[in-house]
């Protein structure tokens, strides 16, 4: 059975925002689905998901994952997973392969847990041993081929939990996952939260650089966290925009 990360949180540091904390208090919820709008701090919140339950895990050994699209995404939440344990848990550390993307500890129970950084470029990839926990980033653009086939029967021997965050791409799998909670799956949970949600953010500022100057659906989807058919893809990677380029990924979380 999985243990509350909320604890957990204030040993590294962690001060999640107001929405931030809605998904961390349904963390009994096995299956979380999160759409959100760019900046809003899904990288922060996922990697400390998966740090508190490295750290409580009283297993012989948890296995823990961060998939994402792209090998270089996928590096996001395992680069903060990582630099956290090395900043805060150093002496608990057994092994690290940036690599591979791999780190090991020894957690507060005297076992061991593992965090390792996936992509979805290579499904095959994914097979293998039963995972605990699971973070997809961009799962909007990370499940289509890999949730059914390849993430989910990893969780079944474990009775793993998965956490989706991610910013709305079209009416794909990410929204019929989203729409599961109100569906009544008693195991699943769906939040949604606009960029300005985080108190790091702020909306005149985006307003003034976006607004009227791309496509109304894409401000809608990216920044409102909106489900539009077809997606907004007349204009990609807004979050890596210069105007948002010094803001960080949360509310100063470490």
């Amino acid at each position: 059975m999985r243990e509350d990360p909320r604890p957990f949180f204030k040993l590294f540091g962690y001060q999640p925002h107001a929405g931030q904390w809605k998904v961390h208090d349904a963390w009994e919820k096995r299956f979380r689905v999160l759409a959100c709008g760019v900046r809003y701090g899904k990288t922060r919140s996922s990697a400390s998901e998966i740090i508190a339950s490295m750290l409580a895990y009283k297993g012989p050994r948890g296995v823990f994952w961060a998939v994402a699209p792209t090998a270089e995404l996928s590096m996001r939440v395992f680069t903060v997973v990582k630099d956290t344990l090395f900043e805060k848990f150093k002496s608990l550390i057994v092994a690290s392969n940036e690599r591979e993307r791999m780190i090991r500890i020894t957690n507060f129970n005297g076992t061991t847990s593992e965090c390792v950084g996936k992509t979805a470029e290579s499904p095959p990839s994914l097979l293998g041993e039963g995972v605990d926990g699971m973070v997809i980033d961009e799962a909007s653009r990370a499940i289509e081929k890999t949730w059914e086939s390849y993430l989910l029967p990893r969780l079944f021997d474990k009775k793993g939990w998965a956490l989706f965050p991610s910013t709305p791409n079209g009416l794909g799998l990410f929204y019929d996952l989203y729409k599961k909670a109100g569906n009544g799956e008693e195991t699943w949970a769906s939040f949604t939260g606009p960029s300005w949600e985080n108190p790091l953010i702020d909306k005149a500022e985006i307003d003034k650089e976006y607004l009227g100057k791309i496509p109304e659906r894409v401000y809608q989807q990216e920044f409102e966290a909106r489900f539009l058919e077809g997606g907004g893809s007349v204009f990609t990677n807004v979050d890596e925009c210069a105007v948002l380029d010094h803001l960080e990924d949360g509310p100063d979380p470490f």
